[in-house]
């Protein structure tokens, strides 16, 4: 034992030692000799720990710790400590030490357990370059004035749970797993840190969280934490990234990552910018919830899915995403949006387009192929002020969308009717396909109208007054924009469900049969059947000449006084039909006059129901 180690120590130094809870080892076991141990007691005594180089086991530096506590009457004062490229063995316990001065762990290697819980720095820590073989606690500790860990390596899990400091960094450190949960600092540095397994900041504050490039292996979890400024520029994340409940007050940047995993920002808080300039998301990008105060541009960034759903975005905003799923279901876009995307399919039931607003392609992007938008739905969205440019609505849903008569559609890509001639070739929306299919027609609702992903609702289809106003709805809108195509198109599929009404009665409903079939149904049958509501010129034509031809038949037989001929008959009803100030000359029997009356009614009418056809046709 080292009993010379004791000169100049106070009396009984060596039992309270022991009773601590450590002892001296043997002399062989001590790597530098008696006398310089015993002037580090002694300096350790008066408040100082000053040896650095040197090799310490546990119970020595337990010693020299237990002096210094003793001689500050528990309080566990250092006023100073240098330990240089020091080697400690075994457990080293600094819990609650009051480091009063510099305290420099630089290059130390510590290859047991080393703890500083409740420690407190008034001056600056130096932990460069330092090694911990095992666990590394500083849990609850307070930094007065900087702590540098730059470079030091933690070969297994790192506590910084409620340290308090004005700035602690990690530029260059290497890391097991570390948490700052509920720490309180104000500036957290860590350029090109590497963390092999999980960081943890939730609850943390920090005014400036700057880890550029730096590698977390595992998940990185900063829920519920504040953050005045965050910068994660080109950083690389093995698995989830989650921020979520998290409050941005000024920037969030996030430039360049890559996340093998989700990117959750939940519930979280944008006061400032947030950049996301070619992020890469292996799973989803998730902003459910999220408010977003300033930011004028989120992306471009890549995902395998978008979710913005319940988002508030407080001013005009561009989103460039490349996802093939997005959503923003019920999101509020106060100021409008620029929605730009790749081959995503979109959902946008409920958003509050509150400003000038576009959905279209993503044309320019680093991080993948282009594509066309596919809309899913609209479903009580408020979209008057919103433009579909280049977009796939053949999917897409309106029920109940409010606006739909201003909103602009551009080059956008609409369903259309099974193939074969009996149905008219024209623009349709799936809420058609959908009633059709609901009503026995076969056909219609195909796999290119079919929703993905719970879209496909056969269960509750909409009525067709309801699928009516919706193209009225679109109509109008194309009608205002100069459209006649496509305006014509939607009058063709309003007035188509206008006329199949009656379909919807069940056939033991004759009550309800009888009140939707009276005289406004026959009409549109006839005035589909003769025109194709006034836009299929040759539909009038053919049913004008048809009604010549048969009207001439009886006028051959019963019309004329003495019979003039098969012939005769379809000029003089040719001439009837055409002429309406003036009666061909012909003696005429009752019966020749009914039929006159009948031609001189319905010729100019088909004859003109074929002229406004063929004008619509010309404008179109």
């Amino acid at each position: 034992m080292l009993r010379g180690g004791a000169a100049g120590a106070p009396t009984g130094a060596r039992a309270k030692a022991h009773d601590y809870g450590s002892r001296v080892t043997d002399a062989r076991a001590v790597r530098w000799d008696d006398e310089a141990f015993a002037r580090a007691r002694e300096l350790a005594g008066a408040g100082f720990l000053e040896v650095p180089g040197a090799h310490l086991t546990a119970d020595q530096i337990a010693v020299l710790l237990h002096l210094a506590r003793e001689e500050s009457h528990g309080a566990g004062r250092l006023a100073r400590l240098d330990l240089t490229g020091a080697t400690i063995d075994g457990r080293a316990d600094f819990d609650g030490i009051r480091f009063e001065g510099p305290a420099d762990f630089e290059g130390v290697r510590f290859t047991g357990e080393a703890t500083f819980e409740e420690a407190e720095f008034a001056a600056w820590a130096d932990f460069e370059l330092a090694q911990f073989a095992q666990g590394a606690s500083f849990a609850g500790a307070t930094f007065h004035r900087s702590a540098s860990f730059e470079s030091a390596r933690f070969e297994a899990g790192a506590d910084f749970a409620g340290v308090q400091a004005p700035e602690l960094r990690f530029d260059g450190a290497h890391l097991r797993s570390v948490t700052f949960r509920d720490a309180v600092v104000q500036q957290l540095t860590g350029e090109e840190a590497h963390v092999a397994g999980f960081l943890r900041l939730d609850g943390a504050q920090c005014d400036l969280l700057d880890l550029p490039r730096v590698v977390v292996d595992g998940e990185a979890d900063a829920t519920g934490a504040t953050f005045g400024e965050a910068i994660l520029d080109d950083g690389r994340f093995g698995a989830d990234a989650l921020f979520c409940g998290a409050t941005f007050e000024r920037t969030a940047r996030l430039g360049g990552a890559e996340i093998a995993g989700s990117m959750d920002f939940t519930r979280a808080r944008f006061g400032g910018e947030a950049e996301f300039d070619e992020v890469r998301v292996d799973v989803t990008a998730n902003f459910t919830q999220a408010r977003i105060e300033q930011a004028r541009r989120l992306g471009p960034l890549c995902a395998r899915s978008l979710r913005l759903d319940r988002a508030t975005f407080e001013r005009p905003v561009r989103i460039e995403a490349v996802a093939p799923a997005a959503s923003c279901v019920d999101t509020l876009f106060r100021g409008g949006v620029d929605l730009l995307t790749g081959a995503a399919n979109l959902i946008a039931a409920g958003a509050d387009f509150g400003g000038p607003s576009l959905i279209a392609p993503l044309r320019s992007s680093v991080l993948a192929a282009r594509g066309r938008p596919r809309l899913l739905s609209l479903r009580s969205a408020k979209v008057a002020q919103l433009t579909a440019s280049g977009v796939d609505l053949r999917v897409c849903r309106f029920a109940n969308a409010h606006g739909l008569d201003r909103m602009v559609l551009e080059r956008a890509q609409l369903s259309q009717p099974p193939p074969g001639l009996r149905w008219t070739r024209r623009h349709t929306i799936a809420e058609e396909h959908h009633w059709r299919h609901a009503h026995g027609a076969r056909g219609w609702y195909g796999e290119d109208v079919r929703g993905d992903d719970g879209m496909d609702d056969l269960a509750d289809p909409l009525d067709a007054a309801q699928v009516a106003r919706i193209y009225r709805a679109l109509r109008k809108g194309r009608e205002d924009g100069r459209d006649e195509p496509g305006a014509a198109d939607f009058y063709y599929g309003e007035m188509e469900m206008r006329r199949l009404r009656g379909r919807e009665a069940p056939r033991g409903d004759w009550l309800r049969r009888r009140s939707v079939r009276r005289i406004e149904p026959f009409v549109l049958w006839a005035y589909w059947l003769v025109a194709g509501y006034g836009l299929r010129a040759s539909r009038a034509l053919v049913a004008l000449v048809a009604l010549i031809a048969l009207l001439a038949l009886p006028l051959d037989r019963v019309g004329f006084e003495g019979g003039r001929g098969y012939g005769a008959s379809v000029l003089y009803a040719v001439e009837s039909s055409v002429s309406l100030m003036r009666m061909p000359d012909a003696p005429l029997t009752p019966a020749g006059q009914v039929l006159t009356l009948v031609l001189r009614i319905l010729g100019p009418l088909l004859f003109g129901l074929g002229a406004l056809a063929l004008r619509s046709r010309v404008k179109r």
